[in-house]
């Protein structure tokens, strides 16, 4: 579950409460981090960031292991007690940048939201002190120890004005030159002139937000193209909702598979033994018949195995099979490279 650039642009408005917030907490389970501040105005905010594409502040709970993973327990002993000083993205980028003062040190928070996604501590001069992974890109090398760069802007939106727009496709112009992806792409493109659409874009900044959510999708404004089915007080409580719910859906779908695949396990388990225990039992039956016929003919068995040592020493092969026949009608055929003879009695 990804935001796009403009999703986070409306988001990132509703962040900026968190200047002069403390950072209280950091959690971290795989690639979910949570952090807690106290906003003086506000009381407490939990904000979730779910590499490789998500960042909103949450009200579900979240289940963190009790012993904080090594760059948890980094970022703690760096950002912990601090204060938040900016809250910042570049226009529609998919990268959020908090900015922390401690008595220690200032520091910047860089989140980036797109490929697999990773979150970077830096120096306030941006040289990378910490990060959750380094990565190397055609473009740039994120990596400790180098100055963060970010990366080459998709389209610079200060030359929005100046930029003339397609008169075909002009959807896929918007999602992919632009930057804005499908869903807005296609409202922007509704009915609108030019004109209309660079004033929407840049009028992002500063409307009223009308959060709501239509077809599983959280919405800052309402679409033309896409019926309003439930509204939210924020932008953040429609994305939480929508996207915590997904994510405690599918947790429950795969706990209830991993319940079905043990049981069915089980169930292969215990049809295999009931194999075996049939298989043994039906073995066990023909044994018993093998012994009581053993028992019933064990003279003429003693009369064939004497005279079979008496034979081979002068007869092979197919003549000793031949004498054997000729002399016992109840062998059935002589295997000269096992040495085993086959007997049939009637039961």
């Amino acid at each position: 579950m990804q935001l796009t650039g403009v999703d986070l642009s409306f988001l990132s408005r509703e962040f900026q409460e968190l200047v002069g917030a403390k950072l209280e907490k950091i959690y971290q389970s795989d690639e979910v981090f949570l952090f807690r501040f106290y906003v003086p105005a506000g009381g407490k905010r939990e904000l979730k960031i779910s590499l490789p594409g998500s960042i909103y502040y949450t009200s579900y709970a979240v289940v963190f292991p009790r012993e904080p993973p090594k760059f948890c327990q980094f970022l703690r002993k760096y950002l912990q007690g601090g204060k938040i000083t900016r809250v910042y993205q570049k226009p529609f980028e998919r990268i959020i940048e908090l900015s922390f003062s401690r008595k220690d040190g200032n520091f910047h928070l860089i989140i980036e939201l797109f490929h697999d996604g990773n979150i970077v501590l830096c120096h306030e001069d941006y040289k990378i002190k910490g990060l959750y992974k380094s990565q190397r890109f055609s473009s740039r090398s994120v990596r400790g120890g180098v100055t963060y760069e970010y990366p080459p802007l998709k389209f610079d939106f200060t030359l929005l004005e100046q930029t003339p727009f397609p008169k075909d496709d002009l959807e896929r112009f918007l999602a992919g030159t632009l930057g804005l992806g499908k869903v807005w792409a296609k409202e922007l493109a509704h009915g609108g002139s030019e004109k209309e659409i660079k004033e929407k874009i840049e009028s992002f900044s500063s409307c009223r937000i009308e959060a709501n959510a239509s077809n599983g999708i959280p919405l800052p404004l309402n679409f033309e193209t896409l019926p309003c089915e439930k509204t939210f007080a924020t932008f953040n409580e429609a994305v939480d909702d929508l996207f915590s719910t997904k994510e405690v859906k599918i947790k429950q779908e795969a706990q209830e598979g991993s319940v079905h695949s043990r049981e069915d396990k089980i169930e292969r388990t215990l049809s295999s033994q009931v194999d075996a225990l049939e298989k043994n039992e039906e073995d066990a039956v023909l044994n018993n018949k093998k012994g009581e016929l053993i028992f019933t003919h064990q003279p003429e068995l003693e009369q064939l195995f004497a005279a079979f040592h008496e034979l081979r020493k002068s007869l092979a092969g197919k003549n000793l099979e031949a004498e054997l026949k000729k002399r016992f009608a109840f062998v059935s055929s002589f295997d000269q490279k096992n040495g085993t003879i086959t007997v049939e009695f009637e039961a």
